[in-house]
């Protein structure tokens, strides 16, 4: 049994607070201190128990009530210490937090002053601010209680503070509504204002089905404070030929582990062909059409041969029937043909086959790089954005390495090619002093291993135009890359004004 000091109460052992006075029990008895019993010494009465003095020492022992807390992101949690003098001297004692919980750490009673076998309660606060910057999770922590005038006298019991993150993400759909003959492009921001990461697929959804979508990339990966963009396009999957613009609604869904979708809408504005003022001229145009058909139809209908006023035979003149006088002729239920010069309003850069979006980078919204190119390998590669760096408009990619030995980097993009076609890939490029080993060209497939056509290029000191010619064989898909090789020395290559067109 362990009796109490204070109170006198027997609790059971391995108890660490007494049961009746919620007193601490598992003091330290001081080692240089001899109990002894016997006669009176000291004027003490005999069988009493006589303390003989040893020599002074310092002796301090701390106590945490709560070793493990948990607490969320901006609400507080208090734990309660118990501060104890064990030694001969008075202590004169500062209670402390280390460890990465003790930014966050507050404690009252910090000074505290202790007769030998005297002991003193202090409270410790702890309040995690709410912010992407405050990680969730364990906080180890250590409370100690130091002497102010000897530096290595104190005693310390550690803990742990269990951080709970929070969520607060946010889309937005720029533009809300794209105005397009042949469909539409759209950016899907995600902002991650909360201390846990976000990290999902993406799906876009058109409840009339009357729209096609490429998302790219497919899902994305946030971390707390951060920001993604994602490239959403609209295809619809009917032409209008003329009248009233057509609304078609949509809607965008991520939907990150753990945590509820995050939802947006848009709208796709289809455009006719035939613009509204156009529609007069293309009136005349098939009625003159119509005319001329219905003249030969009729001349057709003649008889064979007509008398002259000689009475000489005429001859007869074959005319072609209605139906074949119309074989090359729009009927007027049938829509005009496309113009072969018509072009769709997002302005291709390849016709034919193998469009590269954001040839020129001037879509990427951040200094990081994102959709429709990606960002691979660990060097710091991004985006130079109005930094008078770019060859044309204001911004410019530039390809980085670090310096942390022999390391790959490259900034991909993947294509839509036709199979068996020739294909010319053109890019403008600057390199630092140092680069030795750049390549630029295009790979198989959209999870591309090996080169299937490149160039290699070194020190660039101005804008270069580098050409890579190619046949896209049985791919249907290419990946155009740039890249290069460092070795412990921190290189850079600016990519512009990327192409890719038939021969």
């Amino acid at each position: 049994m362990i009796i109490c000091n204070k109170c006198g109460r027997q609790n059971p052992p391995g108890s660490r607070f007494c049961a009746g006075c919620n007193d601490y029990l598992n003091w330290e008895r001081p080692q240089d201190a001899t109990i002894v019993t016997g006669g009176p010494v000291g004027g003490q009465l005999p069988g009493g128990p006589i303390v003989q003095p040893g020599p002074q020492r310092h002796s301090v022992q701390v106590s945490v009530r709560q070793r493990e807390l948990a607490v969320a992101a901006g609400e507080q949690v208090q734990v309660e210490v118990l501060v104890r003098n064990n030694g001969t001297i008075v202590e004169d004692l500062t209670v402390m937090v280390g460890g990465p919980a003790a930014a966050w750490a507050t404690v009252e009673h910090q000074e505290l002053s202790l007769m030998p076998g005297e002991e003193a309660t202090s409270h410790v606060t702890f309040l995690p601010p709410r912010a992407p910057t405050t990680p969730s999770g364990p906080a180890p922590f250590q409370i100690s209680a130091a002497s102010r005038v000897h530096h290595n006298i104190g005693g310390s019991e550690s803990g742990v503070l269990m951080v709970q993150g929070y969520a607060a993400p946010s889309v937005q759909l720029s533009p809300h509504t794209a105005s397009g003959r042949f469909g539409g492009r759209h950016h899907l921001t995600v902002q991650n204002d909360g201390s846990l990461p976000l990290a999902g697929p993406i799906f876009a959804r058109d409840p009339d089905e009357l729209l096609r979508f490429t998302v790219q990339p497919q899902g994305l990966q946030v971390p707390p404070g951060g920001r993604g963009t994602a490239v959403i396009k609209s295809k619809p999957v009917k032409r209008v030929w003329w009248g009233s613009p057509a609304r078609r609604p949509f809607q965008i869904a991520m939907h990150p582990a753990g945590q509820p979708p995050l939802e947006t809408e848009g709208v796709l504005e289809q455009t006719p062909i035939i613009p509204r003022g156009m529609l007069p001229v293309a009136a005349l145009a098939m009625a003159a059409v119509l005319a001329v058909g219905g003249f030969f139809a009729l001349r057709g209908g003649d008889d064979p041969e007509v008398k002259g006023d000689t009475g000489t035979p005429t001859p007869t003149i074959e005319q072609p029937s209605p139906d074949q006088s119309s074989g090359d002729k729009p009927s007027p239920s049938d829509p005009p043909k496309e113009s072969p010069s018509e072009s769709p309003s997002e302005s291709p850069t390849v016709h034919d086959g193998g469009v590269v979006d954001d040839q020129g980078f001037e879509e990427q919204l951040t200094d990081a790089v994102s959709a429709p190119w990606q960002k691979r390998g660990p060097g710091p590669s991004g985006v130079e954005r109005d930094t008078g760096q770019a060859r044309t408009g204001a911004n410019v990619a530039a390809l980085r390495s670090g310096n942390s030995g022999e390391e790959w980097n490259d900034i991909i993009q993947t294509v839509d090619v036709q199979p068996h076609r020739d294909y010319r890939l053109t890019g403008w490029i600057k390199t630092s002093g140092n680069l030795a080993d750049g390549y630029f060209g295009v790979r198989e497939g959209v999870t591309p291993t090996g080169a299937y056509a490149e160039k290699k290029f070194g020190p660039l000191a101005a804008y270069k135009k580098v050409k890579v010619d190619f046949n896209s064989g049985d791919n249907t898909q290419m990946t155009i890359f740039i890249g290069c090789w460092s070795f412990g020395e921190p290189v850079q290559a600016l990519i512009d004004d990327v192409s890719l067109t038939l021969r």
